[in-house]
């Protein structure tokens, strides 16, 4: 997770993220949790009940 978005956000910055739920994705939300408070899986309402996508949301930004 750590690659590109480093010298993007600043400290206290949030990311959303649209994914795609399969294999990886609990491993990918651990992989958050390091650079960011606050890390949590959204689904909007008018997401279809059988779609596999959902947003991962990164809150705070922690200092490198």
């Amino acid at each position: 997770m750590g690659y590109r978005h480093q010298g993007y956000l600043r400290p206290g910055g949030a990311l959303v993220m649209k994914v795609y739920d399969g294999s990886g994705t609990a491993e990918f939300m651990r992989d958050m949790q390091p650079y960011f408070s606050k890390v949590v899986r959204m689904r909007v309402d008018a997401t279809r009940s059988m779609s596999r996508e959902f947003y991962a949301v990164g809150l705070g930004r922690k200092k490198p």
